[in-house]
């Protein structure tokens, strides 16, 4: 079977599927662009992240942007083998702000909140992790420390 030839028109026939060469183009560019504006504007905060809270305990934090500025953070430190044996659990609400203690510990972008155990507490962005500050303890286990990304 011959191609068909339109004035401006690339074409093609594969085993009778016609191809046009400039929407093909097109599609696979602007796929690409969307995917990389995506990943380029992929908030540090959100997601799961895994810690280490003790050799019999898993910890995690489930971190979900409510707002510009407000986050909703769930922590978690269950039985190492069972998740679903959890321990402790908190919802922590936290704000999207720069932290300021003195001239050498200043942080432009944090996550900031308290919960009953500890009335500050806040959470940096890593590469590829986030640290979280706290003083709080579940069954003689800190939480605090850096959790790194769970999942996709």
């Amino acid at each position: 079977m011959k191609s068909k030839q339109i004035p401006g028109r690339s074409w093609a026939l594969y085993g009778g599927l016609s191809v046009n060469y400039r929407n093909l183009f097109l599609s696979m560019s602007f796929a690409f662009i969307a995917s990389s504006a995506y990943a380029e504007e992929r908030d540090p905060y959100v997601g799961e992240w895994g810690g280490s809270c003790g050799k019999q305990y898993q910890c995690w934090l489930e971190i979900i942007q409510k707002d510009a500025k407000n986050y909703n953070v769930r922590l978690v430190m269950a039985e190492g083998l069972n998740a679903k044996k959890v321990f402790c659990e908190e919802k922590i609400a936290m704000k999207r702000r720069p932290l300021k203690f003195d001239a050498n510990n200043q942080y432009p972008d944090s996550l900031a909140g308290s919960m009953k155990s500890d009335p500050f507490l806040f959470i940096l962005p890593g590469e590829g992790s986030v640290n979280f500050v706290t003083e709080s303890f579940c069954r003689g286990e800190r939480f605090g420390g850096e959790y790194t990304a769970i999942g996709d």
